[in-house]
């Protein structure tokens, strides 16, 4: 499985004021490195939960579909751009929209086919590709509160201990909820 950003968020969910106030900063000279840990904690912490915070467009290239739904890599499933199989010769042709029902709001984003049985690439390797959208919302208010308390504790202690990565322990009270359950 590949899974690659099509389309970024188009704002951070905390914003270099706000980041600013949380460190009690005042001064401009730290704004560049503050700006780049606000996204850098941000897909970390998307990372670790397997979620996208803010809308953002991912293309997931699979071999394969497994049997029953399709999980992707992120979630909250937000929209489905396109699947694509590939035939024989390596060429993708996009299933139609009746053929899947996604499961808008799912938590890794969760994808069935309408027919019971999803096709079957004709190649061995990357043969389904899968856009789709995937986030709380446009606009930083949609994000939970207490994942934006994780990316200010994460950025507090990597302003402070540089060089040093913020473990993310320091910030499971706040993320435990989000956390996928495995068995």
């Amino acid at each position: 499985m590949t899974l690659s950003t099509t389309t970024p968020p188009a704002t951070e969910p905390v914003s270099l004021a706000a980041a600013k106030a949380f460190l009690r900063v005042t001064s401009d000279a730290e704004d560049a490195l503050i700006a780049s840990l606000i996204t850098a904690l941000r897909a970390r912490i998307e990372d670790e939960l397997g979620l996208a915070m803010l809308t953002t467009g991912f293309r997931e290239t699979l071999d394969g579909f497994p049997c029953g739904p399709l999980v992707l890599a992120r979630g909250p499933l937000t929209a489905v751009g396109a699947i694509a199989v590939a035939d024989v010769s390596g060429a993708f042709h996009d299933l139609t929209a009746a053929d899947y029902v996604p499961s808008l709001g799912s938590r890794p984003g969760r994808i069935m086919p309408e027919h019971l049985v999803w096709p079957t690439p004709g190649v061995a390797a990357d043969g389904v590709r899968v856009d789709y959208s995937a986030g709380f919302g446009d606009d930083p208010t949609d994000v939970p509160a207490p994942l934006i308390q994780a990316i200010l504790h994460l950025i507090a202690h990597a302003f402070d201990h540089r060089g040093e990565p913020a473990p993310i322990s320091l910030v499971e009270p706040w993320i435990a909820p989000f956390r996928r359950l495995r068995l």
